[in-house]
C-alpha cells in the first residue's frame, strides 16, 4: 500500500477552492461597497475603472477640478485595498475585516477632501519616504508610511506636501483653513 497525502484528495482541493472563492466574492463585495461610498461623497469627481489592470480591481480618479494628483485605487491579492498617490503607497488588509475597509475609506476620503495631507521627503531628486498624515491637536498624526529604506543624509534631503485642494464649496469642514487656494 502506498503512501497517501492526506490534502490530495479531490474533494479538499474542491473545499479549498470553493472557499478562496467566497473569500474573493466577498472581498470583491467590500471594495465595491468602499468604492461606491467615496463617488457618493466625492460626486463632482470622476472615477474611472480599469478592467484591463492586473488587480481584482483599478480605479482612477485622474487629476481634475478637485483632485490636484492622479489617485489609483485597488482591490488587489484578494483582500487588499491600495491607496497610491505619486509616490506614495499603502494597501488595508485584510479588507474584510470592517474596521480595516472603515480606516481605508477614511483615509481616501480625508486625502481627497484635503483634510489629510502626504509628506514625500526625498534625495538627490528621489523620494525615500512618504507618509499620510491627518491633523491632530494642532499638528499631524501620521496614519500609514511608505519607504523604500533610501539612505538619509541631513541637509540633502528636500520634503513636499502633497495636499488635495477642492473647490470652495467641497471643503472639508474640518480641515485647517491655511491649506486653501
Amino acid at each position: 500500500m502506498g503512501f497517501l497525502w492526506p490534502f490530495s484528495t479531490r474533494e479538499s482541493r474542491e473545499r479549498s477552492r470553493l472557499k478562496w472563492q467566497a473569500r474573493e466574492a466577498e472581498a470583491d463585495a467590500v471594495a465595491r461597497r468602499v468604492f461606491a461610498e467615496l463617488a457618493a461623497r466625492f460626486p463632482s469627481l470622476t472615477m474611472e475603472e480599469h478592467p484591463e489592470d492586473p488587480v481584482e480591481i483599478s480605479i482612477v480618479i485622474p487629476e481634475q477640478e478637485g483632485c490636484r494628483f492622479r489617485v489609483w485605487l485597488a482591490l488587489q491579492n484578494c483582500d487588499e485595498l491600495h491607496l497610491l498617490v505619486e509616490n506614495f503607497w499603502l494597501e488595508w488588509f485584510p479588507c474584510t475585516t470592517p474596521k480595516v475597509a472603515d480606516l481605508y475609506l477614511e483615509a481616501v476620503s480625508g486625502f481627497l477632501s484635503g483634510e489629510y495631507r502626504i509628506m514625500e521627503y526625498s534625495f538627490l531628486g528621489e523620494c525615500y519616504l512618504a507618509r499620510l498624515q491627518k491633523p491632530q491637536a494642532g499638528g499631524w498624526k501620521t496614519i500609514g508610511t511608505w519607504t523604500n529604506l533610501g539612505v538619509r543624509l541631513p541637509g540633502l534631503i528636500k520634503a513636499r506636501e502633497i495636499r488635495n485642494h477642492p473647490p470652495p464649496d467641497q471643503a472639508h469642514p474640518h480641515a485647517p483653513s491655511s491649506h486653501r487656494a
